[in-house]
């Protein structure tokens, strides 16, 4: 019975390394994912403050040409 339960003990610790070992590259993924998103947002917004500002300045010279 002793063994048995060892057997047993070593399958459920190899297990869980296999399953904590998944979650941790899962994680690892996730996390380079999250930078690649974090990146293109940073773009957009760089892109966004300079088409705002863009039609800002077009917006005034029309307003003078007015």
């Amino acid at each position: 019975m002793q063994n048995n339960w060892l057997s047993i003990e070593k399958i459920n610790t190899s297990t869980d390394t296999a399953i904590l070992k998944e979650v941790e590259e899962f994680l690892d993924e996730t996390e380079k994912e999250k930078n690649i998103a974090e990146k293109i947002l940073s773009e957009i917004e760089m892109e966004h403050k300079r088409l705002v500002s863009k039609f800002l300045k077009d917006n005034d010279e029309l307003q003078k040409t007015s």
